[in-house]
């Protein structure tokens, strides 16, 4: 299980009227449980910092914790070099499709890419670092029964080295596709 428990501080500068926005905050990756033997602790920490302008966002995530989703000090090589200053970029686009095309079917209907790269520090860069791609769409209801109901999917892949992220067998990285259904209260 991965709780994300986050806090920060957005703001949207509508008096310019310009669709310029910043978020600012941290975000804590926990993991409850025991760790596995010879792994770093998986729990991290990032602060982040994040410019919006219309349907584009850049984003910059720092790691602050020693290690990183398993990577860092451990009991096996307590000398390990740590994981802070990891960094994660990336650029997200989403784009209203249903309010491009007049709503209708379309209506709520969002596109969504994303790139990123998470380059992380020191001698884990040879091997750790990856970049990540997204692609998907989504819907939103509005009114009805079924306000408050988001349904999508998109397509993910990452370009990790076998040599660090295979688990149980399989590149935790592959291409993969994901269905969603969500309700917002």
């Amino acid at each position: 299980m991965e709780l994300d428990i986050y806090g920060g501080y957005r703001h949207t500068f509508d008096s310019i009227g310009s669709g310029l926005g910043i978020d600012v905050g941290v975000l804590r990756y926990q993991y409850p449980g025991s760790r596995r033997t010879g792994w770093a602790e998986a729990n991290t920490t990032e602060i982040y910092g994040a410019v919006n302008y219309g349907w584009l966002q850049a984003k910059l995530s720092d790691v602050v914790s020693d290690a990183a989703w398993g990577w860092g000090p451990n009991t096996n090589t307590p000398a390990q070099e740590n994981a802070r200053g990891t960094l994660y970029g990336e650029l997200n686009l989403t784009v209203p499709i249903g309010d491009l095309v007049g709503g209708g079917a379309l209506s709520g209907v969002t596109g969504i890419a994303h790139i990123a790269r998470q380059q992380f520090s020191g001698k884990l860069n040879t091997y750790a670092s990856y970049t990540d791609y997204k692609l998907g769409l989504q819907k939103s209801f509005s009114e009805g029964v079924l306000n408050g109901v988001n349904v999508g999917g998109y397509w993910t892949y990452a370009n990790g080295s076998d040599a660090a992220w295979i688990y149980d067998g399989r590149n935790i990285g592959d291409s993969t596709g994901t269905l969603f259904a969500q309700k917002t209260f």
